[in-house]
């Protein structure tokens, strides 16, 4: 599983393989292999290379993480590409309008809403398929659906705008 960590304003790209009784873990440029075992709770006992340590992990919010390892404590985030990609979407427009725009190069499979429709803020206005899954976009707002820019079947690229709202 690919996802990317934030960390102290980084963004470190990290790509997880179970790999026998462990992972095979890529972090940046560097390979690790790496075992795990849950001792208690949320204390892990982690073998990396011939290294061991010792970790609490303890979830601060559901996209941020405190590890509590030997020499202190580190504060992470880890998204998956696509989480990090819908972050940034929304860009707020002139005028108070807003536009949904894609995460990332797809294909739109539906489009859930036309010019005019109402939409609460968490609301489905479009579908679009990337890496061979299909993600719902989202309204950032309660609003109006001013113009909706692409149909269904429509290639988009990464931060094209899908739907705009006011």
């Amino acid at each position: 599983m690919r996802y990317v960590i934030l960390r102290e304003g980084r963004e470190i790209p990290v790509e997880i393989t179970e790999q026998g009784a462990g992972y095979r873990v890529v972090l940046g440029d560097e390979a690790y292999d790496v075992d795990s075992a849950r001792i208690a709770g949320n204390l892990y006992s982690l073998a990396v290379g011939s290294r061991s340590y010792e970790a609490t992990v303890h979830r601060s919010s559901p996209e941020e993480y405190q590890v509590h390892l030997f020499d202190g404590v580190r504060t992470v985030a880890l998204l998956t590409p696509l989480d990090l990609a819908l972050r940034g979407q929304r860009e707020p427009g002139a005028a108070g309008a807003a536009g949904v725009r894609a995460p990332m190069p797809g294909r739109v499979v539906r489009v859930l809403v036309k010019p005019g429709d109402a939409v609460k803020k968490g609301d489905g206005v479009a579908v679009v398929e990337a890496m061979k899954m299909q993600n719902e976009l989202t309204a950032p707002h309660d609003g109006t659906v001013r113009e909706v820019k692409v149909r269904e079947g429509d290639s988009v690229e990464r931060t094209a705008e899908l739907v705009v709202l006011e």
